[in-house]
């Protein structure tokens, strides 16, 4: 670390830093100190050890960079101890009472902790690159140190990761960096919410109520939020957002009293729950390059007299500072951290997809099946029909040829003709040949004829009719033959 010299200045500085601000601490911990008196004396004491003039923002820094320290021991960097989940809230409201020993107040805590998790997560970055790590290795460490220390998962994707970076890139070089305190207010809203609510909380609501308040302090203000909430614990969410003077005539002091009176309240599905409230002034620590990031946009519920973009200039930064936000960082709500708008979007919309393919399906394979049960029906029908006539054309054709026995009352009829038809002997022994041979040659003809002919059609059917009309012919043969046999009476 020693071995570059610009890394000794670094590490010179950091230690004169370290030494006022422990004397600040000292002077403020006695009953009958004065601010004013010990931050008097805490720049006496760098100015022993520095060649340079110091001002009153030089012990400013210093007892920023030692206040915000006192975080790491909250959560405990990664390989280091912290507290406990279960002593989190202590030790947090522990570290920020401290706050008071370095001048400073308590209601920039949250504000306070960010800026710490950023600055240690440079080290641990560019600690890793002094390793030979390979680029990947290093941010994912780096990230994972920024979540461990209390940071904003979101706000790392949309600018504190290009901002570490930068901060980095410094520490390894050697290069001493400064610290901006910009022209606006940070805000931070810790919500007493799981992480469940933390996810389903009316974001649109909230930004709406807080724009209308800021646009009521000052129109000329610019107000929009940094990110969308995260569970900072397992009970406990927070919302940043950041106030811009743009053309107002406040001061950034003025500006900070006035929000910090503001009380947030936002209804979950069980109740309402009302936020504390964290302000300070934007500060951001950076090397000569000063690239950072910043949120492009802002809510889209802002009222009308509020600006709907964050403005890029920073008016106190270095001139060589750039302007404009990087084109590739990305903006809110497409971190790998948050589950993107478009995909639960792009999700309901094949899950739809597919329930209509089913639908369709399922329409098509009903309509063929019954497409195929009217055919088979039309089949049999037609089957049946055809299998009705030929058997009629059979019966009918076999009726006249004598080819079917008739049943029912033409087979009875049937048999008993059978019984008065001859053997062709002319000699039968019952018959017709009995029938003239017992009759009495002066019987009168009592119509044997017309009754055999009756009795035939009463009987109903084409075979019957057809088989009176031959008991007709045959009793009119027999007549005839047996008038010629017996010759005519004496």
């Amino acid at each position: 670390m020693l071995e570059d010299s610009t890394r000794t200045d670094k590490s010179l500085r950091d230690a004169i830093r370290e030494l006022a601000a422990e004397r600040m601490k000292s002077c403020m911990s006695r009953s009958s100190a004065s601010s004013a008196d010990c931050e008097t004396k805490a720049l006496a004491v760098m100015q022993t050890y520095s060649t340079d003039t110091l001002t009153a923002a030089n012990l400013t820094d210093a007892l920023l960079v030692a206040l915000s320290g006192v975080y790491t021991n909250v959560y405990g960097a990664i390989g280091g101890v912290g507290c406990s989940t279960a002593d989190t809230a202590s030790c947090s409201s522990s570290a920020a009472s401290s706050a008071t020993l370095y001048g400073s107040s308590s209601n920039g805590s949250a504000i306070d902790l960010g800026f710490n998790a950023l600055r240690k997560t440079a080290d641990t970055w560019c600690s890793c690159e002094d390793t030979s790590s390979s680029a990947t290795e290093c941010e994912a460490q780096a990230k994972a140190q920024y979540v461990q220390l209390g940071g904003n998962p979101a706000e790392w994707e949309t600018t504190q990761r290009d901002q570490t970076r930068d901060l980095a890139t410094g520490y390894c070089n050697g290069n001493l960096t400064t610290i901006f305190r910009m022209d606006s207010t940070d805000l931070v809203f810790t919500l007493a919410l799981d992480a469940t609510e933390c996810s389903a909380l009316d974001t649109t609501a909230v930004n709406t109520a807080f724009l209308a308040y800021v646009a009521t302090v000052d129109s000329a203000l610019n107000g929009y939020a940094v990110s969308g909430p995260w569970s900072a614990t397992s009970t406990t969410c927070k919302m940043k957002y950041r106030v811009e003077l743009g053309s107002s005539t406040m001061t950034v002091d003025a500006l900070i009293a006035t929000l910090q009176d503001y009380t947030l309240s936002v209804s979950s599905r069980r109740s309402t729950t009302t936020a504390s409230t964290s302000t300070s002034q934007t500060t951001i620590e950076c090397t000569d390059t000063c690239t950072i990031a910043s949120p492009t946009s802002a809510q889209t519920s802002a009222p009308t007299n509020a600006l709907t973009n964050a403005p890029t200039d920073r008016t106190n930064a270095p001139s060589n500072a750039p302007t404009n936000a990087p084109t590739n960082a990305p903006t809110n709500g497409d971190s790998s951290d948050v589950f993107p708008v478009w995909a639960i979007f792009f999700t309901v919309f094949m899950v739809c997809m597919i329930l209509l393919a089913i639908l369709v399906f399922w329409y098509c394979r009903r309509k063929v099946a019954a497409q195929a049960a009217e055919r088979a029906v039309a089949k049999f029908k037609d089957e049946v029909k055809e299998s009705d006539a030929d058997r009629f054309q059979k019966e009918t054709t076999a009726a006249h040829v004598g080819d079917v026995e008739p049943s029912g009352k033409a087979h009875d009829f049937n048999t008993a003709l059978d019984d008065f038809q001859p053997d062709g002997d002319g000699l039968d022994e019952g018959g017709l040949d009995n029938f003239f041979e017992d009759s009495s040659e002066e019987e009168e003809d009592t119509g044997t004829t017309a009754v055999a002919v009756e009795q035939g059609a009463a009987v109903g059917t084409p075979s019957a009719v057809y088989r009176s009309s031959s008991v007709a012919t045959i009793v009119q043969g027999e007549e005839s033959r047996r008038s010629k046999r017996v010759g005519p009476v004496a």
